[in-house]
């Protein structure tokens, strides 16, 4: 429910972080620790990561969440911010990383295969849509900024209230036109969702849109798999919707949305996604986190610790103990 940033300035260091080491070509453990060593705020990110929920056994049994918050309006015109989120319907046990490691060196495809496989038996793969929604009169009482992509909205106080369901029948002909030619971007909005004061969701309305022109060039918003169904107008002039006979919700004057909020302690969350674990859950966060920085240098592995610790002295233990144990082992 949460991202590494909230801030997309920031993605193509990130985007490099995660990938293979320039002067090699390997992938290199360290490049992603160092930058999240310098970047407190993404430990709300890695405790949900590390905690099982990133080590899915397929994509049929994986969620999605979309941690970036846009803006719905009724035909009203009355606003709300809301987040979107996919669950499968299939459950599962999480992967530790061991057994993850495992099933990728058996099979690195095991998670698309896993889908192919289930959809070639001619059975179904669903997902539900849940909204989590607040007022934005509220947003200057809570404790965290809806807007901040690196902040998960409590379900207990915003419930994830169904939306709908997308249900997977069979697999592609041709992946090449139906699956590598498609293009997203949440630049991409129908009457009723617009963007929020979410930094990272407006940055990456314009980098996804351009990024696909890149890659697809002019003509790819009019390729099969990408082209609309119904007659629609993207100008500005004619709002998406216009041309098709939809009435468009009108936007009130007069109308303040909240903006970004100066930064937040990224320790809190965290802190407290960690005590909401039970003993197991604590001890496999733990596990995976320390599994990797066991490879990294010391000087990144303290930098960690001391953000661990300003979250929980106990997960920062925890965390320690486990990284000498490995180390031992290599």
């Amino acid at each position: 429910p949460v991202f590494f940033l909230g801030d997309g300035a920031r993605l193509p260091q990130l985007a490099r972080a995660l990938g293979p080491d320039p002067r090699s070509g390997l992938s290199d453990r360290t490049r992603f620790w160092d930058f999240c060593a310098g970047a407190p705020e993404t430990l709300s990110a890695l405790s949900y990561l590390y905690a099982g929920e990133g080590l899915s056994r397929g994509y049929g049994g994986m969620g999605a969440f979309c941690p970036c918050t846009h803006l719905l309006r009724d035909r009203a015109g009355r606003p709300r911010l809301a987040r979107f989120a996919w669950t499968p319907r299939r459950r599962e046990r999480p992967l530790s990383l061991g057994e993850a490691e495992a099933l990728a060196r058996r099979d690195p495809d095991a998670a698309a295969r896993d889908l192919w496989d289930t959809l070639d038996r001619g059975e179904e793969v669903s997902y539900d849509l849940t909204v989590q929604s607040l007022d934005p009169a509220v947003v200057e009482f809570l404790e965290f900024d809806p807007l901040d992509a690196t902040a998960a909205w409590p379900e207990d106080r915003f419930p994830a209230q169904a939306a709908g369901t997308l249900t997977l029948t069979e697999n592609p002909g041709d992946v090449f036109a139906q699956v590598e030619q498609a293009a997203f971007s949440p630049g991409n909005l129908v009457p009723g969702i617009g963007l929020s004061g979410d930094r990272l969701l407006s940055d990456a309305a314009f980098a996804m849109a351009d990024s696909g022109r890149y890659r697809l060039g002019r003509e790819g918003p009019w390729l099969p798999v990408n082209r609309p169904l119904v007659p629609v107008e993207g100008t500005a002039a004619a709002p998406a919707g216009a041309a098709a006979g939809g009435e468009l919700p009108p936007t009130p004057s007069g109308t303040v949305l909240p903006q970004l909020r100066p930064p937040r302690d990224p320790y809190v969350q965290p802190a407290a996604r960690y005590a909401a674990l039970d003993e197991r859950g604590q001890f496999l966060l733990a596990e995976n986190m320390a599994a990797e920085l066991a490879h990294c240098p010391q000087s990144v592995v303290h930098a960690m610790l001391e953000h661990l610790y300003a979250a929980s002295p106990q997960w920062c233990a925890l965390v320690q103990e486990r990284v000498e144990f490995f180390k031992q082992m290599l």
